[in-house]
């Protein structure tokens, strides 16, 4: 299996590594003290003698050249070894978000090309749970860039074309999810008055009238606390300071 490490503890010797929709922990060895968060991985699980495969994994390879196939320059730094910068903006994060870390990388280069950067610095790979839900919504941060060097080069005449008019201060994600919540309950103070009203008036016989409120009330309350918005989405961040 291929995925990304999120965290990485050399005192522990442990690492976590993302991987499609869950998470895996896996045991770090003293040829493996190099490791950096957002490594690409191959690693496999750790079989018992007898035959049980064991809760942690174990990293078989790291996949240098993962990035390649982008074409920009993805770093962890905040510089690209032998290259200089030419342009860039600190106070603007570049943003991509999915449901895996593939698809949020995936969100961010385009993001990032679109912007004309042929780099992005200061990458990193946040993993938040879900409440309730506890589904996982992976989120790439970086900064664009414009490079010069011999691997990298900026295209004549071509600036950093970022709109900061549009830049947010949240991840459209979770305020969706916000919105969605906020919603359920507005559309519960119009239901219910009406449902208690009808069953008053003996339109609708009392059990029913209950029930009625009561399932309404459940589903809702189901609805807005289980509900994830984990959508492939990219967008401006402000930096805070």
């Amino acid at each position: 299996m291929q995925g990304i490490l999120i965290s990485v503890d050399l005192n522990a010797k442990q690492a976590v590594i993302a991987c499609d929709d869950k998470l895996y922990t896996a045991k770090l060895s003293a040829n493996e003290a190099s490791l950096q968060k957002g490594d690409h991985v191959e690693f496999s699980a750790i079989e018992k003698a007898d035959g049980v495969k064991d809760q942690t994994v174990k990293i078989d390879a790291v996949i240098k050249d993962a990035y390649k196939q982008y074409g920009i320059a993805i770093s962890a730094k905040s510089s690209v070894s032998d290259h200089a910068i030419i342009d860039t903006k600190h106070n603007v994060k570049l943003c991509g978000e999915g449901s895996d870390a593939n698809s949020a990388l995936g969100a961010l280069i385009e993001l990032a090309k679109k912007s004309n950067a042929n780099a992005l610095l200061n990458t990193k790979l946040t993993v938040k749970s879900l409440r309730f839900s506890g589904k996982l919504l992976f989120c790439y941060k970086a900064e664009a860039a414009i490079i010069e060097g011999p691997k990298y080069h900026q295209k004549p005449g071509v600036k950093l074309d970022i709109n900061e008019r549009v830049v947010r201060r949240n991840s459209p994600n979770e305020a969706m999810i916000r919105y969605i919540r906020v919603l359920l309950i507005s559309i519960l103070f119009i239901i219910l008055p009406c449902l208690l009203s009808l069953q008053q008036q003996r339109i609708l016989p009392p059990p029913f009238g209950s029930i009625a409120c009561g399932v309404t009330l459940g589903l809702s309350l189901f609805a807005g606390l289980f509900y994830s918005s984990r959508k492939q989405v990219a967008y401006l961040l402000r930096q805070k300071h």
